[in-house]
């Protein structure tokens, strides 16, 4: 603004001493030109000025533009930054829980290893008092139970699996009828091949086969011996051979079953 009314003060001037050239003296007309050269470069120097000015506040303009382009990433990137430190405690959070959950695993893992060794040894008990059914194939599977549980390769839930499938499938022997051959020592004389009938647990029977289909038994577990059963019995016996083969409709079987154990 100072310049502006300087700039118009020097040319009022200029205007005013270009009138009044005609009468000066020539004395007065050199101070006149030499005044109106100084102020010649003034209103110049006035106009670098105000040149420089304007290009000053350009200059602030863009570098307020710039600050405030700065100061919103700046707040981006702590809005950003709190984000990532939710998701690093969050994990921290989850490493812990993942680090508590595998001491745990360790202490089950020592206390689960004698459970499952003891439930190998109550189940080897068990077949071995039950009725002799399939015994030879069942003992085998508890062997392999105890190969199960010495193998490094196989993990503790795998090997609890494995338990709990020989332990299912002797709780389905109980409700389940079945026919298989096999060798069964009769009044001390050894038949290599009978025909077994299993009625559940609730009784094992016999009908030996080939030239001797009369000769029939039941598993007697308070001698844990096979007993003869009388010749009356062989066709009913077959019925449930037949029944257990699906090949005959169930049937009311007339059997004799044996005392339960301690009676």
């Amino acid at each position: 603004m100072l310049i502006r009314k300087l700039q118009k003060s020097v040319l009022l001037s200029a205007a005013a001493a270009a009138l009044g050239l005609a009468t000066l003296p020539a004395s007065a007309q050199q101070t006149v030109d030499s005044v109106l050269s100084v102020e010649k470069q003034a209103a110049e120097q006035g106009r670098k000025s105000q040149a420089r000015i304007d290009r000053i506040d350009e200059e602030t303009q863009n570098l307020l533009s710039d600050f405030q382009t700065v100061s919103q990433s700046i707040d981006d990137l702590r809005i950003f930054n709190a984000q990532l430190q939710a998701q690093i405690d969050g994990q921290v959070k989850t490493i812990g829980q993942l680090e508590q959950s595998i001491d745990d695993i360790a202490t089950i893992r020592r206390q689960i290893t004698p459970e499952m060794v003891a439930m190998v040894d109550a189940l080897e008990k068990f077949v071995q008092g039950d009725i002799p059914f399939r015994r030879t194939e069942r003992l085998e599977r508890v062997a392999d139970l105890r190969e199960y549980l010495q193998d490094g390769g196989i993990t503790e839930a795998e090997r609890f699996r494995l338990i709990l499938d020989a332990f299912t499938q002797e709780v389905e022997y109980g409700r389940s009828v079945e026919t298989y051959s096999g060798p069964v020592t009769h009044n001390g004389e050894q038949y290599d091949n009978v025909q077994f009938l299993r009625l559940g647990r609730v009784g094992l029977y016999y009908k030996a086969l080939g030239t001797n289909t009369s000769v029939v038994g039941l598993y007697d577990k308070t001698t844990d011996s096979f007993a003869t059963l009388d010749k009356s019995y062989v066709n009913t016996i077959a019925a449930g051979i037949a029944f257990a083969n699906k090949t005959a409709n169930a049937e009311l079987l007339m059997l004799p079953v044996p005392a339960p154990e301690g009676r």
